[in-house]
């Protein structure tokens, strides 16, 4: 829950001034816990010394298609290849497991994502425009300090 907190900070949640960052971040925090508990086939957790540094989780899908739903590396062991071991050790586990084709969607900001499934063999396949759009829009304006308690 510790990297989940921290490791989604480029998803339209984060950057949607309606959601509050603290609740974007117990999203992500909520998201591997349920994936931990089997709302994911599989979850495989990168471990450098007893202590947890990266996650990604898999799922399974109809008619052999694997798909990449979480995956985040700990901001103290970025930029040492734990990103890159973890996809390739997910591609091993579908492989094992029947998928012959694997999906993973990312955000179109996070540059450093896409370059990483990209390294890994994926190709970018489609690309879609997400957007929010409030109904009850009221004037209420975050403060900068994107930390505060949620309003």
């Amino acid at each position: 829950r510790r990297i989940a907190r921290i490791s989604h900070r480029a998803t339209r949640f984060h950057y949607d001034l309606h959601f509050h960052p603290l609740l974007s971040d117990k999203l992500y925090e909520t998201w591997i816990e349920k994936s931990c508990q089997g709302y994911a086939d599989c979850v495989l957790v990168a471990d450098v010394r007893g202590t947890p540094t990266g996650y990604i989780s898999c799922h399974l899908g109809d008619h052999g298609e694997g798909r990449i739903g979480l995956m985040g590396v700990s901001s103290d062991f970025g930029g040492q290849g734990l990103g890159q071991l973890l996809v390739n050790a997910s591609l091993r586990w579908f492989a094992e497991n029947g998928s012959r084709r694997v999906s993973v969607v990312t955000q179109g900001r996070n540059f450093k994502a896409q370059r990483l499934y990209q390294k890994c063999g994926f190709l970018t396949c489609s690309i879609q425009l997400w957007y929010h759009y409030w109904l009850h829009r009221e004037n209420r304006k975050r403060t900068h300090d994107r930390y505060s308690d949620p309003v």
